[in-house]
């Protein structure tokens, strides 16, 4: 009896954590100190910061210096709230053919599902660092992000 009662109460624990819903786009809670920003504001900074991607031209390195490059820690927690503000509400960003042509080769052969799930993995790290209360300087000083972390929210936010 003890045996089977154990039995249930862990198989119901792991239906649990099999059916836990995932996060949805809709659900990613953006700081207050973005939030507060109007749309104009936000879509100038996410221009600014394709055009700085683009400059830095990652993708004519050769692979191995690029994907070094590509996992720095230099992207700070204001600029990818930006990024992420806009992947919640599907804007799109226009790009240039020359920035949409910057990213990673393979990010060209990734379904739009992949892509996605990149994006709440992303999305799923900010929610921890728990950077919802903090002000404007405060997100800019929490350098936590990478260019990685930063291409796969403008390639989504300028094809999808």
């Amino acid at each position: 009896m003890l045996f089977n009662l154990i039995k249930k109460e862990t198989l119901q624990k792991t239906e649990l954590k099999h059916y836990a819903p995932t996060l949805r786009f809709q659900d990613i809670p953006i700081p207050h100190a973005i939030v507060e920003l109007s749309d104009d504001i936000k879509e100038k900074i996410v221009i600014k910061y394709l055009k700085t991607y683009h400059s830095l031209s990652f993708a004519t390195l050769p692979i191995e210096q690029e994907e070094k490059k590509l996992r720095e820690e230099n992207y700070n927690a204001f600029e990818i709230g930006v990024l992420l503000d806009f992947a919640k509400h599907h804007k799109k960003v226009h790009a240039t053919q020359p920035e949409r042509d910057m990213f990673p080769k393979y990010f060209y052969t990734m379904s739009m599902h992949n892509i996605e799930e990149h994006v709440l993995t992303i999305a799923n790290k900010y929610i921890q660092k728990e950077y919802f209360t903090l002000s404007e300087n405060k997100l800019k000083q929490q350098v936590d992000w990478t260019p990685m972390d930063a291409a796969f929210l403008l390639f989504f936010n300028i094809n999808y």
